[in-house]
Parts: C-alpha cells; sequence; structure tokens
C-alpha cells in the first residue's frame, strides 16, 4: 500500500492496494521487529483529457506486514524506483538486500540494462522509522546478463560474511535467434563491504531453482535442476552443496572472504541427502522458496507432487549433513493458492547465540600444541555494533577478530589463562570458527593430559 493524501488540519489517508506481488521475488523477514517484506506492484491507469482509460504505469513498494497480526505497518513502506528481486535480510546489521531491475511495460526486447544491488539499512530509533539506501558497486561480466534476465529472485546471504549470491543467467545465442528455454547459470557472491565477487561469477550448466546459505556454517547451498537428455525421461532435481567461504587469517583484512568452490560433476555425487535423494528429484518445486536453521544444520524446501493447483504443498527439512531424521510435516491443504515463502521466524544467529561449549582438548603427537573444539561457530572474537543507539544490531566490527598468535587470555577464562601463561610461553591463534590451536613452548608442563580447560 502507498499514502496517496492528506491534508491541512484535520488530517486524512487514504490506502490503495496492492495490484501483484511479485511471486518469486522471495519475501524477507525482519525476527527483531517481526516484520515480513515483500516487492509488491500498484497499477496506475492513466487518462486522457476525456476521461478515457489510455494505459497503465506500475509503480514498486516495499510492502511490511507485521507476521503475528497479517496486518500492514505502514511506517515501513517504502516507493522504490525498480522492481526488487531477490530480497534478503541481513540478520547482523538490519538492513535489507535486495537486486533491482526496471519494469516490464514499455520496455522493448533489445532494450539492455544493467542491474544493481541496493541495500535498505533499517533504524527505529525512539520510536521513528528510517531507511538509509545504499547502492553496492557490482559489474556483472556478462553481456547476457544485461540483454535477458528471467524475472525470477534467486539469492542468499551469509550474514556472518555479510555475502550476497545471486544467480544470473547466460543464454546462448547466435545473431538472429535466442532461445531462452537453454541456458547456462552464472553465480555471482558479492561481498557488501568491499565489493568484491568472491565466486568471480561461476559458470553452472544447471538451471539454479534454490539458493541457500547456512550464515553459521558458511556453506553455500543450492537446488539445481538436471535437464533430461531425452523426451522419455523427466528432468531431475538434486539438492547440493556449492562450498563454503572462510575469512583468512593470513591478511590483516578483517572484510576480507575467500570461498572455496566443492560442486563438481556429476553433481548427484554432492547432494547433501546421498541417502533419500531419490524422493526429491522428481517433486515440483517454487522458484526461491526456502529457509534454513543455521543452528541445526537444516534446509527447508517447499514442494509439490505436480503442478495442479489442488495439490497439497508440503514443507520438507533436508538435514545439511547427510542425517535421515526428518520432522515429518504435515501436507498443507491449500487449493488454488499460487505461491508460498517460508521465514525461520527464530533464526538465533549472529548475535543472540548461547556461548560455544567445549567439546575436546587433544594434544598433538608432539605435545607441542592442543587442538580445542568447541561444539558451534564463533566470530573468533569480533564485537556486535549498534550504530544507531536503537539497542538493535547494525552489524559486527570484525577489526576486533582475534588474528594471528595471542595471549591465551584472549579466549579463555581467568583461570585456564593462568595455568597456560603468556605468550612466548605459549600462545593461542583461531584456527577456524570452532577451533583454537594453543602453541606450547619446549618443556611446558603447566598443563597436562586430564587439566579441564573453560
Amino acid at each position: 500500500m502507498a499514502r496517496q493524501c492528506g491534508g491541512p488540519g484535520g488530517y486524512f489517508s487514504a490506502y490503495q492496494k496492492y495490484s501483484f506481488v511479485h511471486q518469486t521475488a522471495q519475501g524477507c523477514y525482519d525476527p527483531r521487529r517481526f516484520i515480513w517484506y515483500q516487492s509488491v506492484g500498484v497499477e496506475v491507469v492513466a487518462y486522457n483529457e476525456a476521461g478515457l482509460s489510455i494505459g497503465y504505469n506500475i509503480e514498486t513498494h516495499l510492502h511490511a506486514a507485521s507476521i503475528n497480526s497479517g496486518e500492514p505497518l505502514f511506517p515501513y513502506h517504502q516507493a522504490l524506483d525498480d522492481l526488487h528481486l531477490g530480497l534478503q535480510y541481513d540478520l547482523d546489521s538490519s538492513r535489507i538486500v535486495a537486486y533491482t531491475l526496471p519494469l516490464w511495460p514499455g520496455k522493448t526486447r533489445f532494450e539492455g540494462w544493467t542491474p544493481s544491488v541496493v541495500t535498505y539499512a533499517v533504524s527505529t530509533l525512539e520510536g521513528s522509522v528510517a531507511f538509509s539506501k545504499s547502492t553496492v558497486p557490482f559489474y556483472f561480466d556478462s553481456a547476457d546478463v544485461s540483454e535477458f534476465q528471467l524475472s525470477t529472485g534467486i539469492s542468499a546471504i551469509d550474514a556472518l560474511h555479510d555475502i550476497y549470491y545471486i544467480a544470473m543467467p547466460t543464454i546462448p545465442q547466435v545473431p538472429g535467434f535466442i532461445d531462452p528455454r537453454y541456458y547456462q547459470t552464472k553465480l555471482y557472491g558479492i561481498n557488501l563491504n568491499t565489493y568484491e565477487d568472491v565466486l568471480g561469477g561461476k559458470v553452472l550448466d544447471h538451471p539454479v531453482v534454490l539458493l541457500e546459505v547456512n550464515s553459521q556454517s558458511h556453506e553455500l547451498f543450492a537446488l539445481l535442476k538436471e535437464e533430461s537428455t531425452s523426451d522419455e525421461e523427466d528432468s531431475k532435481f538434486y539438492y547440493v552443496r556449492l562450498g563454503d567461504s572462510y575469512r583468512s587469517n593470513s591478511t590483516t583484512s578483517t572484510l576480507s572472504v575467500i570461498f572455496e568452490w566443492a560442486l563438481s560433476t556429476p553433481i548427484v555425487e554432492h547432494v547433501v541427502n546421498p541417502y533419500s535423494y531419490q524422493s526429491f528429484v522428481d517433486k515440483v518445486y517454487q522458484v526461491g522458496a526456502s529457509a534454513v536453521d543455521h543452528l541445526s544444520n537444516t534446509s527447508f524446501l517447499v514442494m509439490k507432487d505436480s503442478t495442479k493447483a489442488d495439490d497439497p504443498i508440503y514443507i520438507m527439512d533436508l538435514n545439511q549433513q547427510g542425517s535421515l531424521r526428518s520432522e515429518d510435516f504435515a501436507p498443507l491443504t491449500a487449493p488454488d493458492v499460487q505461491a508460498t515463502w517460508l521465514a525461520n521466524t527464530d533464526p538465533i544467529l549472529p548475535l543472540t547465540l548461547a556461548a560455544p561449549k567445549l567439546v575436546s582438548a587433544r594434544f598433538t603427537v608432539d605435545g607441542r600444541s592442543i587442538f580445542v573444539k568447541f561444539d558451534a561457530y564463533t566470530v573468533e572474537g569480533a564485537l556486535p555494533l549498534d550504530s544507531d543507539g536503537d539497542m538493535l544490531p547494525d552489524g559486527i566490527d570484525w577489526s576486533k577478530r582475534q588474528i594471528g598468535m595471542r595471549n591465551c587470555s584472549d579466549m579463555f577464562a581467568t583461570a585456564s589463562a593462568e595455568l597456560l601463561g603468556d605468550m612466548p610461553r605459549t600462545s593461542c591463534e583461531w584456527r577456524s570458527g570452532t577451533t583454537i590451536q594453543i602453541h606450547l613452548s619446549a618443556g611446558f608442563a603447566g598443563v597436562t593430559v586430564g587439566t579441564g580447560l573453560f
């Protein structure tokens, strides 16, 4: 809805219902304000001097609704200059991320454009609502993207590493002939801090139906469609792990992220559910409809047995580490429903995690190091930021991340730190988000097998 009018003195307002919601634009959920955002359009009819309709224009808006009541939240509505797709909510930065496209009305078939990525930082200080828009510099490396764009919003976001992933088509073409039924997919991973593309425009020979990120383990997953090779066979769908990202300890840049690609062919060898994937290959999926629980390593997909509108909708959970355990949700009977969105209403990440528990502390064979493992990923000492004072996190201060060799007192409680001592007698460093390596000097005897660390 958009505010249409008002007046002096006794103020009043009229509101217009939106005409459509983009089915595959993806919505996003703000778990701290309990708001669901969607990309919607309002049809505005144009009239001539005689009062006759001569056409229409589409105005696009960011629509906000309460997840509790379903009522619209007018202060959070925003008029948009362009159609916004791939909406994601950045949990640790209190901002909405999307990419923009022009609207179809009035656009010729061969008119190109350049998509852009935008962010909207949301602030609710002292009861007022403010949106701060920023454009992320990003340049697509394929002419196909600027000339053709499938109207789908396939994206995902790593909230801790601030990486916004987008799937874009690259369509094979010859002079005078374009066949958009057959295309490759380019994946981009945009670092919202440094503007680097951590994937480098990775090309896939398969259409991408879904993207999802576990922001705790920083793994990227996708539902890929494998086209049939004959008329007798149907296309198949596989939910696979593409790889993971990490912050390198070899650089002082706390915002630099590296991605390690893992997918290769055949893609069936990379499914996350190797013992149950056959049950998923022939289903019908909604583009962009998925959710993730970061702590339990679970992806949730929306699917049906066929394209019939009256068929029930299934919410299926897939363990990202291959476990066969499933919640076995009952089917949803929703006749004539054309689209369904999912949201994890209690994602917990990134700043409300319980303190990680120490799982093990093991000496290396030579006795010169101890590897300490925790039960969950951490931010390695980085601290949350509240830049606008509204008591909601606006980011993470990665400059506080504990990089390189440090005194063990930076990482362990006082009692353990006193046992280990200070540098150069001992030193500690993060080897990953779940592992600390304690380096011991020759002859060190302050800690032995059986000593408790915490």
